[in-house]
Formats: structure tokens, C-alpha cells, sequence
């Protein structure tokens, strides 16, 4: 088994760097073979990977760092077909979580390889004007998206603490928008807050958003929140890390193997930043292996 180990120095305010070593030094000491990735930037990164993964043969890949970095070796890791190994390192490691590798420690992590079957797991596609892009987690639309754009303004500040400033920010400039939804050749016009499209059940650093979403069965999960005030809106907020939201009368749920967005908001993918609406949801056409704890 060998490995390509790609690592976000940057992720965590450091803390992939940090952790990224601790892996390096007990790949050594393990004597397992192995070959590492450290991108100045992101773009630097990927295509360091696209020259490890041209030159050799990998059983796995290796993330140190958080959604952002798995995020954007989704298509090479399953159109190569790489197992994951994510090792939480960043912000909100909802990726890492949602298999159970958070947490984790670096020995056990290694050592399950051995003993566990890896979980195949759906992706998303997201297609729009200008991106095409694989997502695992959520696709986001409407006030969610907006606070994410805002937050990844902030320069200066840093962890979960910049997404409550800019919910904050915001909840005092946000209007409910007028939405298209078709799936299942049903069409609803709604007025919403947000509307996501989930594979997976949790984003946000653990927010159970869609908990009863599962990775594995080859269907979208919707949810949309109708036009409410923002006191309403901001009380119902807590309530989503303990996925107590479900069986509010103004949030709705859908499933489906694909959706249609339409309006005149943005959509982000796994935190990640995609486009403007309109845009179509499926499921993609390759699955992904990802090791488990």
C-alpha cells in the first residue's frame, strides 16, 4: 500500500502543518512508503498532485487539512481510483466527521486501513453557468451562502467565531428570495431564506442540517426554509446543531436524485464557493472510497 500524502500547512491557523509532520514522521517510522504534496497555494497543489499522480500508482490518498482540501481532489481522488484517508486539520472537518476519522489519532487512523472496509460514499454535482464542480457534504443557496461569502471576507478573523459575526452581519440586511425548485418533474415557486442540497447530513463545523441525509443512497436530500422573520430565523439557528430543526412548519424537506435551483442567489459547495443560480444538482457518476474509524 502506498501513499500520497497532501497536506494544508495553512489549514486550522496552522494546525495542518503541524499535524501534517507528525504524519510524515510516523510514515518514517513506520517505514511505509509514501510520497508528500505541500502547495504554496491551493492551485500550486493540485497540480503537484496531478505530477504524483501521473508519475505513480497510489493505493491512497492522504488529506491533512479540512473540507476545502478534500473538496478540491474529489474528481482526481475518484476518477483515479484513490481511497481517502482524511485527517481533520481545519475549521470544521465536517468531511472527517461524518466517517469518523476526526478525532481520531494518527496511529489508529493507520492501522484501521488494515482491518476496515472503506465506505463508498455518493457525490454531488453541481453544474451552473461557468463551474461543474463534485461536492460530498452540501450545496448551499440563499442566506447560508450569502453569510459564507461574508465570512470569507473577513481576513482577520479566524475560525467558527467569523461565521457568527457575519450570520450576525447579515440577519440585519438579508430578504427572503423569490425561488424556483423543480425535481421529480414537479415544480414549486417559493419564497425562502435558504435552500440546500445535501449528500451528506452535517456542514458548518456540525451542524446536523439534513440528518437524515445518507452518503450511500444514491439520492439528494432538499431542505428550504420558508419566508420567516429573522428573530424566528435566528431562534431556530441553535437548534440545527442538534438536528431539532426537522419538524419546523417553516423548513421542508425533499428527496430526489437530482434538483434545479433557480434564483437570484449564489450557491457554495462544501464552504467552497461555486457561482450564481441558476444551477442543476445530481448525483455524479463516480463514487468515492474513503477510509473509516
Amino acid at each position: 500500500m502506498s501513499y500520497l500524502l497532501v497536506i494544508n500547512p495553512s489549514s486550522g491557523g496552522g494546525k495542518g502543518a503541524r499535524k501534517g509532520q507528525y504524519v510524515i514522521d510516523y510514515l518514517n517510522s513506520e517505514n511505509l512508503p509514501f510520497r508528500q504534496v505541500i502547495g504554496t497555494s491551493l492551485q500550486d497543489c493540485l497540480r503537484k498532485v496531478d505530477q504524483e499522480l501521473s508519475s505513480q500508482k497510489f493505493s491512497t490518498l492522504v488529506t491533512v487539512g479540512g473540507d476545502g482540501l478534500v473538496h478540491a481532489l474529489l474528481e482526481r481522488i475518484s476518477s483515479n481510483n484513490l481511497i481517502l484517508l482524511a485527517i481533520s486539520a481545519g475549521t470544521g472537518n465536517d468531511f472527517a466527521k461524518s466517517v469518523g476519522t476526526h478525532g481520531k489519532s494518527i496511529e489508529n487512523l493507520f492501522k484501521n486501513i488494515n482491518h476496515l472496509q472503506p465506505k463508498v460514499i455518493d457525490l454531488g454535482l453541481a453544474k451552473g453557468s461557468g463551474y461543474e464542480k463534485y461536492f460530498v457534504q452540501i450545496l448551499s443557496s440563499g442566506f447560508d451562502a450569502h453569510v459564507n461569502e461574508r465570512a470569507n471576507d473577513f481576513k482577520r478573523v479566524k475560525g467558527k467565531f467569523k461565521y457568527v459575526i457575519a450570520l450576525l452581519a447579515e440577519l440585519s440586511l438579508f430578504k427572503p428570495l423569490e425561488y424556483s425548485i423543480t425535481w421529480d418533474k414537479k415544480t414549486t415557486k417559493q419564497k425562502a431564506m435558504m435552500v440546500i442540497v445535501a449528500n451528506g447530513s452535517n456542514y458548518g463545523g456540525g451542524m446536523k442540517i439534513c440528518p437524515h441525509a445518507d452518503q450511500s443512497d444514491q439520492m439528494l436530500d432538499l431542505m428550504y426554509v420558508k419566508r420567516v422573520s429573522k428573530l424566528r430565523l435566528l431562534a431556530v439557528f441553535p437548534r440545527v446543531f442538534l438536528g431539532a430543526h426537522v419538524n419546523h412548519p417553516k423548513i421542508k424537506f425533499e428527496k430526489a436524485s437530482s434538483f434545479e435551483l433557480q434564483g437570484q442567489t449564489l450557491a457554495f459547495a462544501d464552504g467552497e464557493y461555486l457561482g450564481k443560480l441558476p444551477v442543476h444538482v445530481s448525483i455524479a457518476p463516480h463514487k468515492l472510497l474513503a477510509h473509516i474509524a
